[in-house]
């Protein structure tokens, strides 16, 4: 390895649409300015594991171009890294300085976000001490959407369109079985944005996110909220203060974001302390069957209310779903391709000709810019604080609203007629229906407050 100036790509986190098309760009970008790109397997497992430079390769971007499944990967994901802590990353930096690289950049989402702030904060402490120069950047990918920048993140768009068109599948499926629910939970760690963006693609009934909840709730809310909406469905085609099973909508699906388990409250669902939890003390969402264990509560407490027996013995079922790893491995669409070939071409612009480092780059509008790692800390200064949906601005608020349509809510229990049709599809009285759905009902108005 002799090359007059280096850089090191390093992919960190899990797998999204736009990936190859970001690196294939950058190392052109970088070789254009006569540096060659270096890359490696495993993300930063290679550079933590040793100082020798066995687990480097040179990234040739043509051949890489070229390269498709059933090939060996030049270049591949890891999730090893080292994450916030400060001396890990002063390794990292002196292993990659001894061996002559002025450049390194990653690529991930908010999780690699936090390792590359690590790093930068290490190379300006190293610089300080003498130590030697190496720029750093970020390449923006994250499906989530988590990254607190003004524009998409690659994948995003991809990941997106492809979970709304399963659900409308899923929906289809709803609709020719017509007895049939199902609840389908989309990824999403820690914000909504893909739950919700599928959800309105899709005409789902209700969709559940992390941003929705501002306070740890009980699992039996979240429970009768979808209740409420499978139950609202069975009295729109009612004859007067009776539900008729013939023109009943007894179909439909329910969105729900992979993140709701870290919205409910300890000891209301016992599941949930059969989660595992990852190398950073986190849970892991994704290998936890929560589609299955909403699901299962949800049809057991439509046979404790005999919904499907005061219906005159139509069946009414709820099916758990899940929609996560599905679309990590499509073929980027238009948007995503694009917005991988200009942020890398811009990512090469800001470290190489503007001499910047610690940076990400995006895309506004027409306007290309980069923000500092150091402005997407949140209030602890040591991690990066993630894009949520904001569930105030206009574009949600007309969605949410349009919902009112589908879900319970307070106009359904003051109607006298809608209140009686519900009440008579459930064992309770009255007065036990408004004292366990009102605060369903409150709640969703709450949201759209």
């Amino acid at each position: 390895m002799s090359d007059r100036e280096k850089a090191i790509v390093v992919l960190s986190g899990g797998n999204a649409p736009g990936a190859l098309e970001f690196v294939v760009w950058l190392a052109r970008r970088l070789r254009r300015h006569g540096i060659t790109a270096y890359g490696t397997r495993h993300g930063f497992k290679p550079i933590m594991n040793g100082s020798d430079e066995s687990g480097l390769c040179v990234i040739d971007p043509d051949r890489l171009a070229a390269a498709g499944p059933g090939s060996i990967p030049m270049i591949s994901f890891g999730r090893s890294g080292p994450g916030t802590d400060l001396e890990k990353a002063k390794s990292v930096i002196r292993t990659l300085l001894a061996q002559g690289f002025k450049y390194l950049i990653g690529y991930g989402g908010e999780g690699t976000a936090n390792t590359m702030l690590s790093l930068e904060r290490a190379a300006r402490a190293i610089e300080s001490e003498g130590g030697g120069h190496i720029r750093i950047g970020m390449g923006p990918k994250s499906i989530d959407r988590d990254l607190s920048l003004s524009s998409d993140t690659i994948g995003f768009q991809t990941k997106s369109a492809l979970l709304g068109e399963m659900l409308r599948r899923i929906s289809y499926d709803a609709w020719m079985s017509d007895d049939r629910w199902f609840l389908v939970v989309v990824q999403g760690r820690t914000v909504g944005h893909l739950a919700w963006r599928a959800a309105i693609q899709s005409d789902a009934a209700v969709w559940l996110i992390p941003e929705q909840f501002t306070e740890k709730v009980d699992f039996s809310l979240v429970v009768d909220i979808i209740v409420g909406a499978m139950l609202k469905g069975l009295i729109s085609g009612r004859h007067g203060n009776r539900a008729d099973a013939k023109n009943a909508r007894m179909h439909g699906h329910i969105v729900v974001s992979e993140g709701l388990p870290l919205c409910i409250r300890e000891g209301t669902c016992p599941d949930l302390g059969r989660m595992n939890i990852d190398e950073r003390g986190r849970p892991k969402l994704a290998e936890f069957p929560f589609h299955i264990v909403l699901s299962d509560a949800v049809n057991a407490v439509l046979g404790e209310l005999r919904v499907a027996e005061n219906l005159g013995g139509h069946g009414l079922s709820l099916k758990g779903q899940q929609l996560g790893y599905t679309a990590r491995g499509a073929a980027p669409n238009s948007v995503d391709r694009e917005l991988a070939r200009e942020l890398a071409t811009a990512l090469v612009h800001q470290l190489v000709k503007e001499k910047l480092s610690g940076v990400v780059p995006f895309i506004d509008g027409e306007s290309i810019g980069h923000v500092a790692l150091e402005e997407l800390v949140g209030e602890d200064r040591n991690t990066i604080r993630p894009r949520q949906v904001n569930i105030f601005a206009d574009r949600y608020q007309t969605e949410w609203d349009a919902s009112r349509e589908l879900r319970l809510v307070p106009e359904d229990l003051s109607d006298e007629s809608s209140l009686d049709a519900l009440v008579a599809l459930t064992s309770l009285t009255r007065e036990e229906f408004l004292s366990r759905f009102t605060r369903v009902a409150q709640w969703g108005d709450t949201v759209n407050a």
